[in-house]
């Protein structure tokens, strides 16, 4: 079902989406580093308890400016694309394809 614009709606402010989505990448990568380094905390708790507070912040401040948006009468978009082909694809020395899964 494809949701349609509110005839009130504004455009979305450039400014305001590239912050909310740098923030939101941010916290997304945090997460991403304590699930692939299967940090648990056990070898280093202070560490992964730092990354976790910081995804915490990074996650409030674009929720915050997702609000503010919303606040505005700005629509923002159902679907983000991260593009994380270019973080993702090729990896390493050897120039390996992900693989999704």
């Amino acid at each position: 079902m494809k949701k349609m614009a509110s005839p009130t709606a504004r455009a979305i402010d450039s400014g305001l989406y590239a912050q909310a989505r740098t923030a939101y990448e941010d916290a997304l990568y945090r997460v991403f580093y304590i699930q692939n380094e299967n940090s648990t905390g056990f070898h280093n708790p202070e560490v992964v308890l730092r990354i976790r507070k910081d995804a915490k912040v990074f996650h409030e401040q674009a929720d915050s400016l997702r609000q503010a948006m919303v606040q505005a009468g700005i629509e923002a978009p159902a679907v983000v694309d991260l593009e994380l082909d270019k973080d993702l694809n090729p990896q390493g020395e050897k120039k390996i394809m992900h693989r999704p899964e």
